[in-house]
């Protein structure tokens, strides 16, 4: 590691500063968890990403007959997004069961024929969350703890249950105006394998290690999670190219939180003189410029538009120039990257 970094502050109201131990909701980065859960049941023939949905669901909708756990995976099951749904806020407050949210979506049409298309769908993984409860006969934040996180040493990653006391948890803040306030508190039982998990910078940078190796899975299972399908979406993965290179990247959006994580493996081990930068883009989409350096959306960097149009849920603006072999950065919903940020890369020069 090169380059390590907190910026501003983890709690505004106690003046606590920020540090790249500072614990974050991670939202949607959560995905590339789930989807390694999912692998490591599949090595263990405990279940095969080909197996049918309605194997797992008592009662299964009719529609979702034809649904696999590789469409699930994949964002291409058709089953809409309860995010989507106007309802959704007073349900992301409460204490909920991951069969209670399934309940919310399962008698909805789908969108699409299974397959046919790709739309990105929290309601997918949450229902994947599901299947790994049901598989293993554990909870997902049980059986994340015990087969991804305990093993590679990641102890600041975790489900987050908000009555938990967890050191060096920063705060989630929003922007009512000019004004930063305190986030709309989440109890997290909704988000489930869609988005409840947090994480340090530093803990993130040993996942990116594990995944050059075979210490969860084999290379050949790892080969397929970072398999391009419907609109270069992998399992738990964005694949697209960072100017000529390819990259492998996933953002996430929830109350008071924004994170971004970016892999481009193939200048891994890669030396010479650092160049040194984060990378974190406002909501509102204005360039960043750090240190004279002027940073670009992912997209004029060359990510394809369906980035943008799948991620339609509150995290638009994400990474691009700065080209680290891996790359991570947390921040609050209400300063996007200004005043509270952790950011933790590989920069080449």
């Amino acid at each position: 590691m090169i380059f390590a970094k907190g910026y501003g502050l983890a709690n505004r109201e106690h003046d606590v500063a920020n540090t790249t131990n500072t614990i974050f909701r991670l939202a949607s980065v959560t995905k590339q968890f789930t989807a390694m859960c999912i692998l490591i049941l599949q090595e263990e023939q405990k279940l095969n990403v080909t197996n049918l949905v309605s194997q797992y669901v008592a009662d299964c909708p009719e529609a979702w007959r034809a649904i696999t756990i590789h469409h699930l995976l994949t964002h291409t099951a058709g089953i809409p997004g309860f995010t989507e749904f106007p309802d959704n806020m007073r349900f992301e407050r409460l204490p909920t069961t991951v069969a209670a949210t399934v309940r919310r979506f399962r008698d909805k049409p789908l969108d699409f024929e299974p397959g046919t298309k790709m739309r990105y769908s929290n309601s997918g993984y949450v229902l994947l969350g599901y299947i790994i409860e049901k598989t293993t006969g554990r909870s997902y934040g049980e059986f994340i703890a015990e087969r991804i996180f305990q093993p590679l040493g990641m102890k600041q990653s975790g489900y987050d249950h908000p009555a938990d006391i967890l050191p060096h948890r920063a705060a989630g803040y929003s922007r009512l105006g000019t004004n930063i306030i305190n986030c709309v508190p989440f109890a997290m039982d909704t988000p489930h394998a869609a988005g409840a998990l947090y994480s340090t910078v530093h803990d993130m940078l040993i996942w990116d290690g594990a995944l050059y190796s075979d210490r969860l899975v084999s290379a050949r299972t790892l080969e397929t999670m970072f398999t391009p399908f419907k609109n270069d979406y992998c399992y738990g993965w964005f694949r697209g190219n960072f100017g000529n290179r390819i990259g492998y990247g996933h953002g996430g959006g929830i109350s008071g939180f924004a994170t971004q994580v970016i892999r481009l493996p193939n200048d891994r081990g890669l030396t010479g003189p650092a160049r040194i930068g984060r990378v974190t883009f406002p909501q509102t989409g204005r360039t960043l410029y750090y240190r004279g350096q002027r940073f670009q959306s992912l997209k004029g960097a060359g990510f394809k538009s369906n980035y943008y149009e799948e991620y339609a849920h509150g995290y638009r603006r994400v990474a691009a120039r700065l080209r680290p072999a891996f790359h991570f950065t947390a921040a609050g919903t209400g300063s996007w990257g200004r005043d509270r940020t952790a950011d933790c890369g590989r920069p080449e020069g």
